[in-house]
């Protein structure tokens, strides 16, 4: 299959927008028990995974274009005439730094576990 039926792409497309698997098969004509049978297909099970994966790059890209403004409401939160709003500014600034800090140092112990991984099986196989 690969791709939906016209009928499965008004669905998946409602699901998307955040509709219930009831309002999104309502506003797509069909019917409950064809969505459940839908969901129980392989095919329908990839297909629909790709097109949630595509959804999150593309939010995904969108955020990270974002970037710049949101370093430069974080300094213009710094320099804010109001202390209050500077601590604010500043708390948030340390937790984000903190929490990238924690992502880059997971991703970086995960690599080196898939590294071991692959060099002990093919050592062994």
């Amino acid at each position: 299959m690969g791709e939906f039926t016209p009928r499965q792409a008004r669905y998946v497309a409602n699901l998307l927008r955040g509709m219930s698997k009831q309002e999104a098969a309502r506003a797509a004509g069909v019917a409950s028990s064809t969505v459940y049978r839908w969901h129980k297909q392989p095919e329908f099970q990839q297909a629909f995974s790709h097109a949630v994966d595509t959804l999150i790059q593309e939010v995904y890209s969108q955020l990270t274009a974002l970037m710049p403004d949101a370093v430069r409401a974080f300094q213009a939160g710094l320099h804010h005439e109001q202390a209050s709003v500077r601590v604010l500014t500043a708390s948030r600034v340390v937790d984000t730094v903190l929490k990238l800090r924690v992502d880059v140092n997971l991703t970086e112990r995960i690599s080196q576990l898939e590294q071991k991984m692959l060099s002990e099986q093919g050592g062994t196989g």
